[in-house]
Order: structure tokens, then C-alpha cells, then sequence
């Protein structure tokens, strides 16, 4: 399994940095991982927080063989919110 390498990697927003907060309007993170040597990593899991409680997200799936994802991000409340990710450790048996 490959490193990932949090200076490659990246949390980039979709089309739309801002949206309407309706509950119902959903932001876009895409997230891209990758290695030391600028590769993409693929079949790993991020798990983002948002650091307000009144955020909904949409937890990505899996990179893709480019090493990207995306997540989905609505709020009923308006205001700034800051999202963060973290890579979810391999399991080892």
C-alpha cells in the first residue's frame, strides 16, 4: 500500500466554495491523495470533520485509481466552516 503524503495530498473545493445554507444545497470537497513521487493513491478511505456541529457530510468512498474522492457538504445554518480530512490507517491483520 502506498504512502500518502500529506504535503502532495489535498482537499480541494468543487465548483462552488459557497452555498446557499438551505439543508439542502450540497457542497462539493474533492479530495486528492497522493505519494511522495506525486503518484495518485488509490483504494484508500479520508474521513472528514467539519468544525461545526450543525454540518452534514457526506463521507467519500474510496480513491479512485487517480487517488481522488468526493464528499458532499450541506448546512440549514449560514456561516464559514472549515473542513478537514484525515487518510484512515490500513487495517493490519
Amino acid at each position: 500500500m502506498s504512502y500518502v503524503s500529506p504535503e502532495n495530498s489535498k482537499l480541494l473545493y468543487g465548483t462552488r466554495p459557497h452555498i446557499v445554507a438551505d439543508g439542502v444545497q450540497q457542497g462539493v470537497v474533492k479530495i486528492r491523495l497522493r505519494d511522495d513521487n506525486e503518484q495518485p493513491v488509490a483504494g484508500r478511505q479520508v474521513e472528514l470533520t467539519a468544525d461545526r456541529e450543525d454540518v452534514t457530510i457526506v463521507q467519500p468512498g474510496l480513491t479512485d485509481a487517480d487517488g481522488a474522492a468526493l464528499a458532499y457538504v450541506t448546512s440549514a445554518v449560514s456561516g464559514p466552516v472549515s473542513i478537514s480530512g484525515r487518510v484512515v490507517p490500513v487495517a493490519t491483520p
